[in-house]
């Protein structure tokens, strides 16, 4: 189960959004949650900067932190919540990988920036940086301003093209579990019909997700990957996007199209990314 959460945080309204998410989802569940800041990401925007500033940034982070664990504890009610605060002098992504060996942490949560006059959300460098790096926990990236909305329908894309272990089946399973939800496996048609081995994979899915509800769809493949996965998401009015990281993985191609090469790939909804 997951039971520590980390939640990186700048004290953005972002990052709050993201984190006032995280406690809605986990608020009958026992969970330490971790607010991590890096002061590296105030330092970044400075012209100089000298160990006393050093220090006075890490004193502002630590009664900034809190403050917040404050504000969360206001809001909510579960006597099985408990927080840590970290402060961090490296990049985000390196800190939050460091964070997730040190703590044994289960899961990330974190926000990404929306895009003015864009259909769905403009992941932020950070968000893609630490999904990128992060090779040993699942990140759950909260879209700008997204409203908590119980996750009764979760989309999960594949192509079938390789054996899921039970590990990586595991998250998505378990958060399906906490809500009753079903979870939508996508597949976007390149072919004709499976392969044996993709129908393998694809039995195989299924056995690892029972006894959840799921159900299998197919689309044909008109457009960019990540065009179709918005519009599967749209159409179907689901609550949460989840996909496998690994190499040629559908991830991957949405990762490597041109569009996401700019940082834009769209959803409106929480995104979960599951390393291999």
């Amino acid at each position: 189960m997951f039971r520590n959460i980390l939640l990186p945080t700048d004290f953005s309204d972002i990052s709050w959004n993201a984190i006032a998410y995280a406690i809605r989802l986990f608020e009958k569940e026992p969970c330490k949650f971790y607010l991590l800041h890096s002061t590296l990401m105030k330092v970044s925007t400075m012209e100089s900067f000298t160990d006393r500033l050093a220090k006075t940034l890490i004193q502002s982070a630590r009664n900034d932190l809190d403050n917040w664990v404050k504000r969360i504890e206001d809001q909510t009610i579960n006597p099985e919540h408990s927080y840590e605060t970290i402060i961090t002098e490296n990049h985000l992504d390196d800190s939050v990988e460091w964070a997730v060996d040190k703590y044994g942490i289960d899961l990330v949560v974190m926000a990404t920036k929306g895009a003015t006059g864009a259909k769905g959300v403009l992941f932020g460098s950070n968000a893609v940086r630490v999904i990128k790096s992060v090779s040993n926990c699942p990140i759950l990236v909260v879209p700008e301003d997204f409203t908590f909305k119980r996750p009764k329908e979760i989309a999960f894309p594949t192509d079938f093209n390789r054996e899921y272990t039970i590990k990586e089946v595991k998250p998505i399973k378990q958060i399906a579990q906490m809500f009753d939800a079903q979870i939508r496996i996508l597949h976007i048609n390149e072919e004709e019909s499976l392969t044996q081995e993709q129908e393998s994979n694809r039995v195989e899915l299924t056995k690892f997700l029972e006894p959840v509800k799921h159900r299998f769809h197919w689309m044909p493949d008109y457009a960019k990957k990540a065009n179709e996965i918005y519009v599967f998401i749209e159409s179907l009015y689901l609550d949460m996007l989840a996909m496998v990281r690994y190499k040629h993985s559908v991830l991957e191609a949405i990762f490597n199209e041109p569009v996401i090469k700019k940082i834009s790939f769209r959803t409106k909804v929480p995104f979960l990314v599951i390393p291999e």
